[in-house]
């Protein structure tokens, strides 16, 4: 019996020295091929390791209001805001920068021929490898009326454009870009404190909330152009909040340090319209209030330098999102943005 009970004793002991060696094995391979993981660089996508940088760039960014008549193809209505653009000062910490819009200064000639323009654009970013996160607020005060129908403004005239300087038009939101590949990187692209190594696109989702704030002293809709606007005639404020959703592909082509990086996105959006109309037989307000779909197209490219220490940015970019109001009109909101980026890592 005693014999039995050493025997047990023995193959346990054993068995316990058997298992730890193993486990021990188990756990230097493992450190070992963690070791090599860590070692390894990624093959689409490199980390640049600074803690700070400071990028100023050339901005001009602004919010096109364009109505539209939809019965009889009458004149369309363009508010522009007089932008020449702007010098933007950018820090970057990390994932996470801030931004502040300075304006250019403009000669007397071009205020009296296109009027005065107040702004304010500030942005958060928030940008990782799967996401990238963005709070904005966007503010203009005084508009011109131009009747064309170009997208982008002239800077020439033989004479001044009618002007709005009562019209306001406030976007305050934020959005959010997730993206199913950890190969592709955002970051790179437009931000610029990643480095893509090779060619490679990813699917992605855009999700975005815009609250905007439309004010005026009187009718936006001006009494020459009465008859074709009949149902937002007076139209003088209003809120308008739009959840979009928005799925898009995004494509780097990489040669060296230099890349080119387009993103497309299509979608939709419900919206909710609170908005004032003055009724001039009745000489009051009439508050309109309404839930519908929207459209949602946006597509931006960006064509950068990108290497250790000095990077170098020109990024392009059009958002367009309606206000649909009932069946006579049609309202286009259309963010243009030109971007020009020198920066330095320290």
């Amino acid at each position: 019996m005693r014999i039995i009970i050493k025997r047990y004793i023995i193959l346990f002991i054993s068995a316990i020295i058997f298992h730890s060696g193993s486990i021990a094995g188990i756990t230097t391979d493992s450190l070992s091929v963690n070791k090599e993981k860590k070692k390894k660089k990624p093959e689409y996508v490199e980390d640049i390791k600074y803690e700070f940088s400071f990028h100023p760039y050339y901005l001009n960014q602004s919010t096109l209001l364009s109505f539209k008549d939809k019965i009889t193809d009458g004149e369309k209505i363009n508010y522009r805001p007089n932008m020449l653009g702007g010098i933007t000062l950018a820090a970057s910490y990390k994932f996470i920068s801030l931004s502040y819009t300075l304006p250019i200064p403009q000669s007397d000639e071009t205020r009296e021929n296109f009027g005065k323009t107040d702004f304010n654009n500030v942005n958060l970013n928030i940008r990782t490898r799967s996401l990238a996160l963005n709070f904005f607020f966007l503010k203009y005060r005084g508009y011109y009326q131009d009747s064309s129908d170009a997208l982008y403004p002239k800077f020439k005239t033989d004479a001044p454009y009618p002007q709005r300087r009562d019209i306001q038009a406030i976007t305050i939101g934020f959005s959010n870009h997730f993206i199913f590949s950890t190969s592709f990187s955002l970051k790179a692209a437009y931000e610029q404190n990643e480095r893509q190594k090779k060619s490679r696109g990813a699917p992605m989702l855009y999700i975005a909330d815009r609250f905007m704030f439309l004010k005026a002293d009187n009718t936006v809709i001006p009494y020459a152009n009465r008859s074709q606007y009949p149902d937002i005639y007076g139209l003088n404020k209003g809120t308008f909040n739009t959840f979009i959703v928005a799925p898009g592909f995004g494509y780097a082509f990489v040669l060296g340090d230099f890349s080119i990086t387009p993103v497309v996105l299509l979608g939709t959006g419900l919206q909710y319209q609170a908005y004032k109309v003055y009724d001039y037989t009745e000489a009051k307000n009439r508050q309109k209030l309404a839930f519908k779909f929207t459209k949602f197209v946006n597509f931006k490219t960006a064509f950068g330098y990108n290497s250790d220490y000095f990077f170098t940015r020109l990024v392009y970019g059009i958002d367009m999102n309606n206000i649909p109001f009932k069946k006579t009109a049609d309202t286009n909101l259309i963010f243009l943005t030109g971007e020009v980026c020198v920066g330095v890592r320290f």
